[in-house]
């Protein structure tokens, strides 16, 4: 994975100024990683990727026209439950957006938006009793790929359904 494509592709240039920033953060410094000495996480490096998940994904809910401006641009709207799949049916609500993700571009983006989350965000940013919350530099790349790839397929997916090709 060239890191370095991730300021010339699609999903970057859509990004707002802020999150560019924290992309070129990331960026800089993956292409330092080995100058910088042993170092026994690296959290750092996708926590950066990950806020940028977030508002891409809020963005591309948006874009998708499953969730309202006043949603959007709500501090109350939680990604992680509106793509859980497990949310009990008694509190699968309003805010509960899973099913429709897999209605409006199939099982595969619901999945892959909730795992990409799942792993790239809520296991990196919260540490959980028992488990080994320290993230190697191979663990590292590959939940920042995750992260990359699922933004790549559901800009696809806006795209797809722009254009009258709806999965």
């Amino acid at each position: 994975m060239n890191w370095q494509d991730f300021l010339t592709s699609k999903w970057f240039i859509g990004l707002d100024a802020e999150d560019q920033v924290l992309v070129r953060t990331a960026v800089n410094l993956w292409e330092k990683k080995d100058s910088l000495g042993e170092i026994g996480d690296y959290s750092f490096i996708v926590f950066l990727m990950a806020k940028v998940y977030e508002s891409f994904i809020k963005k591309y809910l948006f874009d998708a026209g499953l969730i309202s401006s006043e949603l959007y641009h709500s501090k109350r709207f939680r990604i992680g439950r509106a793509l859980n799949p497990d949310v009990s049916q008694n509190h699968r609500d309003e805010w509960w957006l899973y099913d429709d993700v897999v209605r409006h571009c199939g099982l595969e983006m619901g999945n892959s938006l909730w795992e990409a989350w799942l792993e790239g965000r809520n296991r990196v940013v919260h540490s959980f009793p028992g488990e080994d919350s320290l993230i190697s530099i191979n663990q590292a790349e590959s939940k920042v790929k995750m992260l990359v790839t699922t933004m790549e397929k559901a800009q696809v997916c806006v795209a797809e359904h722009k254009n009258g090709e709806i999965h």
